[in-house]
């Protein structure tokens, strides 16, 4: 739908375009066509950010990072992650969707093994009404001008791997935001991404956000997410997303978080097995 609106946009002004052509030369010279067709289907792209982001100043600034995120921060959210997954390709399954907790916010942790990750994600949960979700992410992203301030206006929060007091105060901001019922928090227990079908070894810390905001766990795996930079632009990519089991809090509140993460990952390990001796598609 998205790709759709940005591409009538680029029809019509290729027809203006077209037209303003013929009345000044009397012709219309069409290998120019397909020039026009693209040059302002990416220039659409651009200035849809640009109109979003001047929008976002309009929003009073929140000093308090605990606050619920304006609603025009998560539309613009949805709304590029719907987008970039139709650019990619991506035809996502998701799988178990009964399982998510419906009355309180949780913990999401996922294997990563692309940046499209946490996109096709977000579009699945926003498709399915599974409630609004955010990331914990990679500083370095939100250093990049204007999706610094969407991200952070829509709650998505940086973790400074390198600085383990930062680290932390992320943790307890992230608590903070579940337990007020803010919204739900995603992570990747892996801290990056493993760029392959194999988990690597966890960041079992992660964990420490569901026991201190006193929530629930969702097991999620992904799978195929690798292949997308392969395939595309020529091919489309079948994503699985499949919610494996929910942990309460009352089953973690007293183990220690290398408990938690051995549970997790034997539990993603072992799904990630059986889906793909299931699923041709996942071996292709």
């Amino acid at each position: 739908m998205c790709t759709l609106i940005f591409m009538f946009i680029s029809v019509v002004a290729t027809g203006l375009s077209l037209y303003i052509q013929y009345m000044q030369l009397d012709k219309i010279i069409y290998w120019s066509i397909p020039i026009y067709l693209i040059a302002y289907f990416f220039l659409a792209i651009a200035l849809s950010i640009i109109i979003f982001y001047l929008i976002t100043l309009l929003i009073p600034t929140r000093k308090n990072k605990d606050k619920k995120p304006h609603f025009i921060y998560r539309f613009i959210i949805h709304f590029y992650a719907k987008f970039i997954c139709e650019i990619f390709g991506l035809d996502i399954t998701i799988n178990g969707i009964d399982k998510i907790p419906k009355d309180q916010k949780y913990l999401l942790v996922c294997n990563h093994q692309s940046n499209l990750d946490p996109i096709s994600t977000i579009a699945s949960f926003y498709k399915y009404k599974l409630g609004y979700l955010t990331f914990i992410m990679k500083d370095q992203i939100l250093k990049i001008p204007m999706v610094n301030r969407i991200l952070k206006g829509a709650g998505f929060l940086a973790l400074d791997r390198k600085n383990n007091r930062k680290g932390a105060q992320t943790i307890i901001l992230a608590s903070k935001r579940i337990e007020k019922g803010l919204n739900s928090i995603g992570l990747y227990p892996e801290g990056t991404r493993s760029a392959g079908p194999e988990m690597i070894e966890f960041r079992n810390g992660a964990f420490k956000v569901a026991q201190k905001a006193k929530c629930p766990i969702v097991i999620m795996i992904i799978d195929n997410g690798y292949r997308v930079k392969r395939r595309f632009p020529w091919r489309r990519t079948k994503i699985l997303l499949e919610v494996l089991d929910v942990l309460s809090y009352d089953e973690i509140k007293d183990l220690h978080t290398n408990e938690i993460g051995n549970i997790v990952h034997h539990k993603m390990t072992e799904a990630l097995e059986m889906r793909r001796k299931e699923l041709k598609w996942l071996n292709e």
